[in-house]
């Protein structure tokens, strides 16, 4: 017979595992697909896991503003965007920057082909948070998304080798940027090139979730930008990274 501690102990786990599971469920996934066959196999992976409380699709991300806007299918401000650049069309240079406006606590992920990635340095600009190659698989791709939804940040290694290239080859920022870091702040800073959470950061670094937050903010600040990806993609262009 179960102790009255171990019956505590086991009340307490199953409050945080409730808990953990209201969480996800207040969430909405919108999925932001132009190809309607990708589209609808994304809605049946996500709809088996049941992870949201609202899952909607649209082939264009405009449809999406215009939809929410006049309430016809309402996604929750708490919110997973996960888009392909074709659903945006290439004058929509702005789009990220819209949907960030409109749905400010949203998380943007973005779906990209090698040919597209040039558009990725202005989606980081515009707050995207995570880019997914088109040629994982579904599973693979769940899983990125789940990483989003408990704060992570998640860029394709085949992105990163692109985005590397790709800034160091245009002008270089101020190099004074680089000596602002502290040595701690450059250990954080690569574990978030890495795609790691800021738990799993203060794990691997010995030290509280407040303190990583702390020097998180802090890069973030010194950068002059608002979250992991766009400190990342600043910190490949000065070659610290």
């Amino acid at each position: 017979m179960p102790t009255s501690l171990q019956q505590s102990s086991t009340r307490s786990q199953t409050v945080r595992r409730v808990g953990r599971k209201k969480k996800l469920n207040d969430l909405s996934l919108a999925i932001v697909i132009q190809d309607a066959r990708y589209r609808e196999n994304l809605r049946g992976v996500f709809s088996k896991l049941q992870l949201f409380k609202t899952l909607t699709t649209y082939e264009h991300y405009e449809t999406l503003l215009r939809e929410n806007n006049s309430g016809k299918r309402k996604i929750l401000d708490e919110c997973i965007i996960l888009m392909d650049f074709k659903a945006i069309g290439s004058k929509n240079t702005n789009a990220v920057s819209k949907l960030s406006k409109v749905f400010p606590n949203g998380r943007i992920v973005m779906l990209t082909y090698s040919e597209e990635e040039s558009q990725v340095l202005e989606a980081i600009k515009q707050g995207a948070c995570g880019y997914i190659s088109k040629r994982n698989n579904l599973d693979m791709i769940c899983k990125s998304v789940r990483e989003v939804i408990l704060g992570g940040i998640v860029i394709d290694p085949k992105v990163v080798k692109y985005l590397a290239k790709a800034l160091r080859a245009s002008p270089q920022l101020d190099a004074q940027d680089e000596k602002k870091l502290t040595q701690r702040q450059m250990d954080v800073l690569q574990f978030l090139s890495k795609g790691l959470q800021k738990k799993e950061i203060a794990d691997r670094l010995n030290l509280s979730y407040h303190t990583v937050a702390m020097h998180t903010r802090m890069i973030y600040d010194r950068f002059n930008v608002n979250n992991a990806s766009a400190a990342v993609a600043k910190a490949l262009k000065l070659g610290i990274l």
